[in-house]
């Protein structure tokens, strides 16, 4: 897993150290840069050899200043990470592009890193689609839930078994999962749902928070999944009672080896978490991202001992003055 990740002038982020749990939850407002350091993790583990994915997830267009920080030379523009077993990497922009750089005696690449993606985005159009059997190999779901229909076609039967159990203890009228064959389309499958009261029903048929919550649990179970699983959002589609079992799901997973990071603006989800996996995504006043342990900050610790849940405190603090301008601050100001 990873310990820590540093970035120096990537895209919105001028220098900061970011200590992870095994599951980590970012908050803050928008454009405090979190989105920007999950992308950085995905340019770390795409600068792995072989590799040619930073140009697959951004696209021929993007020139490397593209990734610098305003202001910074592409010299400085650099990513690097501490694992937990102790081993190191750094990435460095070049006019080539993003180049990986290990300590003395490290391996050329990291395995912890190897499968790594960007942060998921599902696409729902996507998810819904059919796709041709075997297309993933052993490759992870893409980060936009491309051939989605594929990664759940392939999962052995214990895990399909196991998804299939989570799906319908959270979604009680679906009574079956079933990836079919469309008609007339050999070597494809597509995903379908037996309803109570609505018979077999195809996944373009289905509700958005359906499809969000089941591709969720389907990066959880594939065995193919990133030692890493990054995502944005998670909250989006789904209903709030369902946060709390997913949260379960993404705790359990992360206990078994695989690190769970996610952005949310939902204290809803975030009523389900540990203080302690939470970091707070702020900009100083000369616009510089910062970044914190929520358990660092006293103000909310003292609002939870008064009874606010986590997703409470943080709802009703702001993270610019409790980050900026803690209690102590304020009362000799």
């Amino acid at each position: 897993m990873i310990k820590s990740v540093n970035v120096q002038n990537f895209k919105c982020l001028g220098n900061l150290t970011v200590s992870l749990e095994p599951f980590t939850v970012l908050i803050g407002k928008n454009d405090t840069g979190k989105t920007s350091f999950l992308e950085a993790i995905g340019i770390l583990a795409s600068a792995s050899p072989p590799s040619n994915r930073v140009r697959a997830a951004f696209g021929d267009n993007r020139n490397v200043s593209d990734f610098v920080k305003h202001g910074a030379s592409p010299k400085e523009c650099r990513i690097g990470a501490v694992m937990t077993d102790g081993s190191r990497c750094e990435a460095t922009l070049s006019a080539r592009g993003f180049e990986l750089h290990v300590g003395k005696n490290e391996p050329v690449g990291n395995p912890v890193l190897e499968h790594v993606q960007f942060p998921y985005r599902f696409d729902l159009t996507k998810l819904r689609a059919a796709a041709t059997v075997g297309v993933l190999g052993k490759q992870p779901l893409p980060p936009d839930g491309t051939n989605f229909a594929a990664a759940v076609d392939r999962l052995p039967n214990k895990q399909f078994n196991r998804l299939q159990a989570e799906l319908i203890s959270r979604l009680p009228l679906i009574e079956q999962l079933v990836p079919e064959t469309p008609q007339g389309q050999h070597g494809m499958k597509e995903i379908w749902f037996d309803v109570k009261g609505a018979g077999r029903v195809p996944a373009r048929q289905m509700s958005d928070g359906v499809m969000l919550v089941l591709a969720l649990l389907t990066v959880l179970h594939d065995e193919n999944a990133p030692r890493v699983v990054m995502l944005e959002e998670p909250e989006t589609g789904v209903h709030p009672k369902q946060l709390e079992r997913l949260v379960e799901a993404f705790t359990a997973i992360s206990k078994q080896g695989v690190q769970i990071l996610l952005s949310t603006h939902s204290p809803y989800l975030l009523d389900f978490v540990s203080k302690e996996c939470v970091r707070v995504f702020t900009r100083d006043e000369g616009g510089d991202v910062v970044v914190k342990p929520l358990s660092d900050l006293r103000e909310i610790r003292d609002m939870m001992s008064r009874g606010f849940s986590l997703g409470e405190a943080w709802y009703n603090s702001d993270e610019d003055v409790i980050v900026h301008n803690p209690p102590n601050a304020r009362r000799t100001a």
